[in-house]
């Protein structure tokens, strides 16, 4: 996308298409790292986590901009566009990517039967299953 977007509109375009990209993965990256720490610590807050932390995000962002201002040589287009196609990819690797993994989302089950097709049964009932 830099790349075209030099070619079409100069190098502040392609320096736009970057920057949108650069935050984009910026932002995808500071989430997936805090999903890893905190979801690892615990599970049941992640959600909660990932929320605040999508808060703080946006809001320093919106700061960042209202503060230093957008920077002269932006191209608004570009940037949109390529920011636009980095969240589309990036939420399609995750997609691929996750759909292979296999999570354990349920404790397995506790054997009621001895091994091998033993008689050994929980609480000395025969449970057909």
């Amino acid at each position: 996308m830099a790349l075209i977007s030099g070619l079409t509109a100069g190098a502040a375009a392609a320096l736009s298409a970057v920057f949108g990209a650069g935050v984009v993965v910026l932002f995808f990256t500071l989430s997936l790292l805090v999903g890893h720490y905190v979801g690892r610590r615990n599970p049941s807050g992640a959600i909660g986590v990932f929320l605040v932390t999508y808060l703080v995000k946006i809001v320093g962002f919106a700061a960042v901009l209202y503060f230093i201002g957008t920077p002269g040589w932006l191209n608004g287009t570009w940037f949109f566009i390529c920011a636009v196609a980095t969240v589309l990819v990036w939420q399609a690797v995750e997609v691929f990517v996750f759909s292979r993994t296999r999570h354990q989302l349920f404790n397995d089950p506790v054997q009621d039967r001895a091994p091998y097709g033993g008689a050994g049964t929980k609480g000395g009932e025969d449970h057909e299953r």
